[in-house]
């Protein structure tokens, strides 16, 4: 089977998910903020990945992405990981390497900018 989650052109992986939601925070041109929360069906161990890919002809903001998983400003769990890298290759992927256990049945968010 399919091994990632979509959400109208967004993609995240391990796709064992309760949830997965990306909501803008502004709908214009250039730089801007997405939300992007998920819960998972399954725990995801310490030290796994995630990788999370926005639609085509959409990249992360590799100059500017202002990366955050607080929880007080995402309404959700945080998100403890390296920083943030963005394959150069493919500029329209994000990978976060855990620093903690994703458990089920919680909700995790972060947000990121995009171009």
């Amino acid at each position: 089977g399919v091994d990632v989650a979509n959400f109208p052109g967004y993609f995240l992986f391990p796709e064992q998910l309760e949830s997965f939601n990306v909501l803008p925070q502004q709908r214009y041109r250039g730089s801007q903020y997405v939300v992007v929360k998920f819960s998972m069906k399954f725990n995801v161990p310490f030290d796994d990945f995630l990788k999370i890919s926005a639609p085509v002809g959409v990249v992360w903001d590799s100059s500017n992405l202002e990366f955050t998983s607080n929880q007080a400003e995402m309404d959700a769990q945080p998100i403890v990981s390296d920083p943030p890298v963005i394959d150069p290759s493919r500029r329209n992927r994000l990978t976060l390497r855990l620093r903690m256990n994703l458990l089920q049945g919680f909700e995790y968010g972060f947000r990121a900018r995009v171009i």
